[in-house]
């Protein structure tokens, strides 16, 4: 895929987190900018928090090393019921004996 439509999708994600974050009354921190790449970190730690194995972090983020992944996730994230909602599909399912 050309760069081009790699900055394209990610400016329309930056301006629907823009328009829609004030709608449900969330902004970031003071001196703190969120953004379209905002959403991996968040969604890595978030996948963290609630113990999905970090080979399924890598492959769904896109990260080709542990050194990588590391640099995106929070260890600040605690797991919610959020989380399990739009990650927990990746936990695993306990097997019949």
């Amino acid at each position: 895929m050309p760069s081009d439509s790699l900055k394209w999708r990610s400016s329309i994600i930056d301006s629907w987190l823009k328009q829609l974050l004030p709608l449900v009354g969330h902004a970031p921190p003071a001196g703190e900018t969120w953004s379209g790449h905002s959403l991996r970190s968040g969604g890595a730690g978030a996948s963290l928090a609630i113990g999905i194995n970090m080979f399924y972090i890598m492959h769904h983020g896109v990260w080709k090393s542990m050194a990588t992944v590391q640099q995106y996730l929070s260890l600040h994230v605690l797991p919610s019921a959020p989380t399990y909602l739009f990650f927990g599909w990746m936990l695993p399912r306990d097997c019949p004996s």
